[in-house]
């Protein structure tokens, strides 16, 4: 019989979630059926030590080759399935994946894409002194979309204009990669970079790292610690080498470091991270990593995607009670399913099929639908005066202020503005909450004037009404956020959250280390 026959008579219950498991593939996309080894990782139970670490990078590994693909090329699902059984042959040839554990003590050797999104202490950079290399073994005739085709050389030997122009494009292409890959490896430090290299072997056009660097040293004042070590150049010996005249050329232009850095633009959620420990702010947008405090206190279902429902649902609701059961209906036929999923948007649907989270979902929202506030909203809605999931983008003189606010509405007195948490009241740091709902104001006082009321709307088991404040001293909030967009810039920072009550002092490597 066939392998799948064999599989459903030995083994029904493995048959079903194969079967299960190619539905999903094909509803959504192939890496969204191999995600799900990342939601229930008992399987890691067949490794051991070490071993489990390896698997489980491996997994990750293999669905962000199934995302790149799919993006480029589609989901169908055979081709996906070959495009990683070729990528899994050709696993030799790959960077290896990460599966270090956090926080240990080791000295990682990596190339530098390889370290994009991650952060260490201490970063040596090697080799600062080689140039950007042009193409090796390029052919006699290069194609270009602007030259067209471009010979190596004319009939009688001679270089041709054109190779010249294009030889002149390559290099400044190459240059401007340089930069950007300089920029990547040099932010992967957060207390201390050593930068090695060999002053005498520069290139004369300056265009190495250490040329580039020294040179912005010198017209910047000399600020930066230069230390040559004692070495051999080509010729002679020295002890303390000077650099050479070339490494500061006369005609590239740096232009002068500010006094103070800062970020040019600060999203709301950021600044609420930075305002309660930049160690979070780095964790989750410096190394990539997602931080989830729903899941701490309280009962029932949560996380980001619930968070996300729930916004969507809001944004449709009309606050009134009645109108719940047509947006989250309970008891649902299985065919009926299909139909009721067509009105979803599809990166929702498989977190609204899910009849516990309609339920849980349902019981906030009438909660709510008893207070005082949903009246409010219920008229602001009617008179037409209310916007929901505004985005909005205002400046500061000194950085950028962007994000989306839930709801806002004009009042006689100023405008109003209010943000949905689902996160249990207390289950949460409230300061972070507090820091986001003020940028919302800030925001909104930039772009209005006037006064600015403002306030959180816990629908998840908040308590009497919503409380909400008129911020005051608009001086002191946009110094905060001023500050907020320097630490964002990369500024060490000493002052960090209550590690105690902290939601992400799990998963935070920095917890014991003294800042």
């Amino acid at each position: 019989s066939s392998l799948r026959g064999a599989v459903e008579s030995a083994y029904p219950q493995t048959a079903s979630r194969l079967d299960a498991l190619r539905k999903t593939a094909r509803l959504y996309a192939p890496s969204r059926a191999v995600s799900t080894l990342l939601e229930d990782e008992s399987w890691l139970d067949a490794y051991r030590g070490q071993s489990r670490n390896r698997a489980l990078a491996n997994i990750r590994r293999g669905i962000e080759l199934l995302q790149s693909y799919e993006v480029s090329l589609g989901r169908n699902l055979p081709a996906c399935a070959d495009y990683l059984k070729r990528e899994m042959r050709a696993g030799s040839a790959m960077e290896e994946p990460e599966a270090m554990t956090d926080g240990a003590d080791a000295l990682r050797v990596m190339t530098i894409h390889a370290a994009k999104g991650l952060e260490f202490p201490v970063v040596a950079l090697m080799y600062m002194e080689s140039p950007p290399t042009r193409d090796a073994g390029r052919g006699a005739v290069s194609a270009t979309r602007s030259l067209g085709a471009v010979p190596r050389c004319l009939p009688d030997g001679s270089e041709s204009v054109r190779r010249k122009w294009y030889d002149a494009i390559e290099y400044a292409e190459k240059l401007d990669e340089s930069s950007r890959l300089f920029y990547v490896a040099m932010t992967r430090a957060q207390e201390r970079i050593i930068c090695c290299g060999l002053p005498d072997k520069t290139g004369k056009k300056g265009a190495d790292w250490l040329s580039l660097l020294l040179a912005a040293n010198e017209n910047n004042g000399n600020v930066l610690p230069v230390t040559y070590t004692a070495g051999v150049s080509h010729t002679a010996p020295r002890s303390q080498p000077s650099p050479p005249a070339e490494i500061q050329p006369a005609e590239r232009k740096h232009p002068p470091v500010p006094p103070t850095l800062r970020a040019a633009v600060l999203s709301a959620t950021a600044y609420s991270l930075i305002s309660w420990c930049p160690v979070a702010y780095r964790m989750r947008y410096r190394q990539g990593r997602e931080l989830k405090w729903e899941r701490y206190g309280g009962d029932g279902p949560g996380g980001s995607e619930l968070g996300t429902l729930i916004h969507w649902i809001l944004s449709r609701w009309n606050f009134k009670p009645e109108s719940l059961a047509s947006l989250l209906p309970q008891n649902i036929a299985p065919d009926a399913m299909n139909r009721e999923l067509s009105a979803i948007p599809p990166r929702l649907r498989h977190v609204w099929r899910r009849r516990e989270n309609r339920v849980s979902c349902g019981k906030w929202l009438e909660s709510f639908a008893e207070k005082k506030e949903c009246a409010v909203l219920a008229e602001a809605l009617e008179d037409g005066r209310l916007s929901r999931e505004l985005a909005f983008s205002v400046n500061l003189p000194e950085v950028n202020l962007v994000g989306g606010i839930d709801v806002f509405w004009d009042e006689p007195d100023g405008c109003r503005v209010r943000d949905w948490k689902i996160t249990p009241e207390g289950g949460a740091p409230h300061e972070m909450y507090e820091a986001q709902i003020e940028f919302y104001a800030m925001a909104c006082r930039i772009a209005r004037g006037g006064n600015v009321n403002a306030g959180l709307i816990y629908l998840r088991g908040g308590a009497g009404e919503i409380s909400s404040r008129a911020v005051e001293n608009w001086d002191e909030l946009k110094n905060k956020i001023v500050r907020a967009a320097e630490i964002a810039s990369g500024e060490r920072a000493g002052a960090r959250g209550d590690c105690g009550r902290c939601p992400f002092a799990s998963c935070c490597i920095e917890k014991n280390v003294l800042i």
